[in-house]
């Protein structure tokens, strides 16, 4: 882990955040909102819709097999949290979101230090920070994970016949219908029906 890592645990702590594990439904509907604005904001793409998060409560949180961590600010709102997926001694940091104006206060950083020491306490081996884009939106992520400790790992894909078989039309379209509504700033409730009927379209 990498000293700058350290001192922005440190920062955290002196600056009121705390961190809480959650495993119940309302919790997933909490994050899934934070996810939601992250998508939206900072990387203009429609998130996955709810129906997703509710599928993974329901197949590892419900179950015991996973959890969300909540970093909050002094006044308990939650300001950043990652939903990890458990199986075996592996554990899996699928999916991360966060308030960018309490970046400052460095809650990412104190809910990486928790999880990797509560998934330690309970005998985990591993933690999987998952895939990160190569664009240049994605290098501050990089570096984050880097810094936390993780190492890079290549990975490779594999196209079939059938990729080459796609309907860019659709696409196109699909890309300039997700313009348009991000642009009329939609809410939950729109972008939750719109993800529903076109995100598997990007899968």
């Amino acid at each position: 882990v990498h000293k700058d890592f350290r001192r922005m645990v440190k920062q955290a702590r002196r600056r009121g955040v705390n961190i809480t594990k959650h495993s119940d439904l309302e919790s997933v509907r909490e994050f899934w909102r934070m996810h939601v604005d992250l998508r939206v904001q900072k990387f203009a793409e429609i998130p996955q819709p709810e129906t997703f998060f509710f599928e993974l409560f329901e197949q590892f949180l419900e179950k015991g097999q996973g959890a969300i961590y909540f970093a909050r600010d002094e006044s308990g709102a939650a300001i950043g949290g990652v939903l990890v997926i458990m199986d075996g001694s592996k554990a899996f940091y699928k999916f991360n979101a966060s308030r960018y104006e309490f970046l400052k206060l460095r809650p990412n950083n104190l809910l990486i230090d928790f999880i990797v020491s509560d998934l330690s306490k309970k005998g985990f081996v591993s933690l999987d920070l998952g895939f990160t884009g190569v664009s240049p939106e994605y290098s501050g992520l990089r570096k984050f994970k880097e810094n936390a400790g993780g190492l890079s790992v290549p990975r490779y894909t594999w196209k079939s016949a059938n990729f080459h078989k796609l309907d860019i039309a659709v696409l196109t379209d699909t890309n300039a219908k997700v313009t348009k509504l991000l642009e009329a700033q939609p809410t939950y409730e729109e972008l939750n029906m719109f993800a529903e009927i076109h995100y598997k379209k990007f899968i």
